[in-house]
């Protein structure tokens, strides 16, 4: 389990929702924060989760962004791995999609851009203008922030972005096109699992 900066609030909340879906249905065999969510200091865990559990030993890593994703999977490599254990990210950033149509990271989280921005500038507006009505429709969920309790939000869909749901997401989002995702190197993937 390689998870995010621990002085990033946001990571105590990843944490606990991974924890809530692996505790009891699997073994975490290593964990680690990784300071300042640095790929560099996942890899640098990774190498010592080798180490202490061996290679052929690992089912399966979560990491809590694509960025760190990227180093585990890199550290697999130069330790000898010839088949990638299913890895996990989150963020949906084009090098982890390239990463999903190839088959080295099994999938990423992937949230609605456009629906985060379109709702909080939605949100901003409807707060600053006092349309109350419009705003507490729209803020119908809460979280809770390092300093405040139940602050008014609306919490966009999340998906596990996977080789199978690339079109009707990113694609589909006007996030990323099919040319930037299957450059020349990905080109082969992209028209194994459709994507042309």
């Amino acid at each position: 389990m390689m998870n995010g900066d621990p002085a990033d609030p946001n990571t105590a909340s990843f944490k606990k929702g991974a924890l809530g879906e692996l505790k009891n249905k699997v073994r975490i065999a290593e964990e680690y924060d990784t300071d300042k969510w640095s790929p560099a200091v996942a890899g640098a865990n990774m190498k010592k989760a080798i180490r202490a559990v061996g290679l052929k030993n690992i089912a399966a890593v979560y990491s809590a962004n694509d960025g760190m994703a990227g180093a585990v999977i890199d550290t697999l490599k130069a330790a000898g791995a010839t088949t990638i254990p299913p890895v996990t990210g989150q963020d949906a950033n084009l090098d982890a999609v390239q990463r999903v149509v190839s088959g080295e990271q099994y999938m990423t989280v992937y949230k609605s851009f456009l629906d985060e921005a379109t709702d909080a500038a939605q949100m901003a507006v409807y707060k600053v203008q006092g349309r109350d009505i419009q705003y507490d429709a729209l803020a119908q969920d809460k979280v809770d922030s390092p300093t405040e309790k139940d602050v008014p939000a609306t919490l966009v869909p999340v998906v596990a972005l996977t080789k199978d749901n690339i079109k009707d997401t990113v694609i589909a989002d006007g996030v990323y096109t099919v040319a930037q995702i299957c450059t020349p190197k990905y080109r082969s993937a992209c028209a194994a699992i459709g994507l042309e």
